[in-house]
């Protein structure tokens, strides 16, 4: 099949001993599947969960209760102390979902970092207490407490949590399977990582994105969100609203610890997924092949 590489991947994965877990390919309306090591049927995608935050936000731009231009300010004027930083209230919406809110890079690391160990058992207080290492805007500083953010954006915003607005509105359609977010002490979803998916179900997103935002003959989200959300002109030139643009036009991708990721290729009419559990960083030698085919 034209454009299909999971020949060539698995082939790699074999030869080479590589973590990887499984591998899901999407060439036009083919699925093909690959089981290459020993797993459970769902696993941790780790950041891939930042881009399902973004993808949620989407749906609320669409409806109009979500401006990217708006203060953060006005949405958690209460969480905020006495003597709040007033830079705070010159960071918008987007800024957060860009990770150019100007926080220390890697600030509340929710894979590696005891959360109990913060002042306040709600994040969101954490989040808002920060001191900022830049302006914000000017400097993108990837952490997982934009995204823990965001995802309480979200939820202020729908009126439910960031989970069960996405059961609703794109696992269900999309007939996703033994699907989990990890939430903080107070039920929140965290937001930037811990969402539970199958490998499959990965591409699926992947195939949405592709598509412009039609799944099954279905829009779920407007074409206009996707082409903002994996727009060429950032601030640092790679992220946009929790996707990482890839070199050319038609190429972007979600990346997760451990080399989870969910490739799509608009110019090749492809959308591959994979999961595994790699430490050592030998399975980013698989996106060379992505890129030479």
């Amino acid at each position: 099949m034209q454009n299909s590489i999971i020949g060539k991947l698995s082939d790699k994965v074999k030869s080479e001993n590589l973590p990887v877990f499984r591998i899901a390919e999407i060439v036009g309306n083919n699925v093909l599947t690959a089981e290459l090591n020993p797993a459970n049927d769902s696993n941790n995608i780790y950041s891939v969960s930042k881009s399902y935050t973004s993808f949620a936000s989407g749906l609320l731009f669409d409806n109009g209760k979500l401006d990217y231009g708006s203060s953060v300010y006005d949405l958690f004027a209460e969480d905020y102390p006495e003597d709040i930083n007033d830079t705070w209230k010159n960071v918008t919406i987007k800024m957060v979902f860009d990770q150019t809110v100007g926080v220390n890079r890697f600030f509340l690391d929710m894979d590696s970092e005891d959360l109990w160990s913060y002042p306040h058992s709600d994040l969101i207080r954490n989040v808002l207490r920060e001191p900022f290492v830049y302006e914000p805007g000017t400097h993108f500083c990837y952490s997982d407490s934009n995204y823990y953010l965001a995802a309480r954006i979200v939820e202020k915003l729908a009126g439910t949590d960031t989970n069960k607005l996405l059961s609703n509105e794109l696992f269900n359609p999309l007939k996703y399977q033994s699907h989990a977010w990890a939430a903080d002490a107070h039920g929140h979803c965290m937001g930037a990582t811990g969402l539970f998916l199958r490998t499959v179900d990965m591409a699926k997103f992947g195939r949405l994105l592709r598509d412009g935002g039609v799944y099954g003959g279905k829009r779920v989200i407007s074409k206009a969100w996707i082409d903002l959300a994996t727009n060429h002109n950032t601030k640092d030139g790679c992220y946009s609203l929790g996707f990482w643009i890839q070199p050319g036009e038609g190429h972007f991708c979600c990346s997760g610890a451990f080399d989870q990721l969910i490739d799509v290729n608009l110019n090749r009419d492809r959308v591959v997924a994979w999961s595994s559990y790699d430490k050592s960083g030998k399975v980013r030698g698989l996106r060379d092949l992505l890129r030479e085919n």
